[in-house]
């Protein structure tokens, strides 16, 4: 699979899903690929993207180091989104 030897050349330090049988697709109500969904440690959605993100964009890494940053994300705060939906808030 493509995905596979990818991450196997590019490591990366956060867990990757690879939905074979479109389970978490459905739960998510993903409506195209890409998409992309970063969660905080307690697996609250903070941001979601449809469609491509340029991960070398230095936008995209402040948005990232806010959710790394506590103080800068305190419980229940609503962060600055790559792209968020009112509807995909509360998703799984």
């Amino acid at each position: 699979m493509r995905v596979r030897r990818f991450f196997a050349r590019q490591p990366v330090p956060f867990p990757v899903l690879l939905d074979e049988d479109r389970a978490a697709l459905k739960a998510w109500k993903v409506a195209g690929l890409p998409a992309t969904f970063v969660l905080d440690a307690s697996h609250m959605l903070r941001l979601y993207a449809d469609g491509p993100v340029d991960w070398d964009d230095p936008a995209a890494d402040r948005l990232l180091d806010t959710l790394a940053d506590p103080a800068a994300a305190p419980d229940g705060a609503r962060l600055p989104p790559l792209n968020m939906d009112e509807s995909r808030e509360n998703a799984p």
